[in-house]
Order: structure tokens, then sequence, then C-alpha cells
């Protein structure tokens, strides 16, 4: 379940096994094991959207390890949405991977806000990593939205009451833990063994607009 510190092969070893297996918010390319996860890429392509019509343009990404595949969706939909938007990707926008655990995306916040051209908007991969970014603006006496507006990834407890509540994607946990249970229970009842019928149910997102995104003059 959501890809912790699992390797590909302690699940290629899960799989192998005799006990029954579902992945959830999580896989592994090429592995053939039921899955059930969000969507993360029209999650992530409707909240970089929703800050492209609020007429932002330098639009940053704060991105998580890349060996999360689902994280890595997630800048597929951003990268898709900027493309499509006509507008060049400045990959000066999208700064290496240099915070952990509670400082998540602090760091990162921070080298935007230190480009000679910050960006006027930021999305950051999980509501977690935008709670740090949270931080270091604040830390630069700026203020959300006014100055900078920032989108997160999740719709965790946190997110609403935040200063101000923070525009998010839902991940629709509750349903996706049915989704798999029901599966589970499908797999356990017929004796198949997990990756007899090979499947990836993927769920829609919602986006979720609260008060961290302003519209700029245009």
């Amino acid at each position: 379940m959501g890809g912790g510190d699992l390797s590909p092969d302690w699940v290629q070893a899960a799989a192998e096994s005799d006990v029954p297996v579902v992945m959830v918010d999580h896989f592994v390319p090429g592995l053939e094991l039921p899955t059930v996860v969000p969507d993360n890429i029209c999650g992530a392509y409707s909240a970089t959207r929703h800050l492209l019509e609020a007429g932002h343009r330098r639009i940053g990404f704060i991105r998580g390890p890349s060996k999360y595949w689902t994280l890595s969706e997630r800048l597929a939909g951003y990268l898709l949405s900027m493309q499509q938007s006509g507008g060049t990707i400045d990959l000066d926008l999208i700064p290496p991977r240099i915070s952990h655990g509670e400082e998540k995306g602090y760091g990162e916040m921070q080298r935007l806000l230190a480009l000679r051209e910050p960006p006027t908007a930021v999305f950051a991969v999980s509501d977690k990593t935008a709670i740090g970014a949270y931080r270091a603006v604040m830390e630069h006496g700026l203020s959300i939205p006014d100055d900078i507006s920032i989108v997160g990834f999740d719709d965790i407890g946190e997110a609403c009451s935040l200063n101000p509540p923070l525009t998010t994607v839902r991940v629709p946990g509750e349903t996706m833990g049915r989704m798999a249970f029901r599966r589970l229970l499908n797999i356990i009842e017929d004796g198949e063994p997990s990756n007899f019928v090979p499947s990836k149910w993927v769920v829609p997102t919602k986006l979720i607009e609260r008060g961290s995104v302003r519209d700029v003059v245009r």
C-alpha cells in the first residue's frame, strides 16, 4: 500500500508466494498483480490546468522520489498540461528532490523562491509536500495566494486547516480500499493466484478548490 520503501524485488517475492496480494496506491511496471490506484495523471493534469486557467504561466513543480511510480505519473500529468498550454517547460521550475521526512517540500520551495524569476504558482506532488512549501513561503515573508499560489495532491486532513486552506486533488482512499478488499476477497474465495487475471483499476480523482490559488492579472 502506498509504495513506502518496498522494493520491486520484495513485491515480486510477495507475488510469487502463496499469499493473495493486491496493491493499493502503488504499482510496479511489468509486474502483473491486481492494482487499485488513483488517476494520478488526470488529477495532476487538472491541478496544473486550474493554475493555467487562473492566468499563471511560470508554474513550479515539487516532485517526490522517482522510485514511486504513482508520483512519477503526477509529474507526467503536470508536464502534459504545461506542454498543451503551448508554453516551454523550464527545468529550473522542477528542482531536484532535496528535502525528506518532515522537511518534505521545504528545500525545493526555497530553491524555487531563490530563482531570478520565481514561479507565480507551484504544484506540489502531495499535500505533505505542500505543507513544507507553505513554511518556506512564510519564512520569506511572502503571502499565499497573494504572492504565490499553491496546489497539492491527496486532500489529507490537514489540507483544509492550513492558512489559507489548500486547493488540492482529492484521492478517493475509501473507495480504493473497498475495491481492493473486494478484489482480494474474490482471489481468496476463488483460490486463484493473485496474478491469475492481472488488472489495474484506476479510480477518478477530483480537484477541490480552496483558498491557496488566486487569479493573476493578464
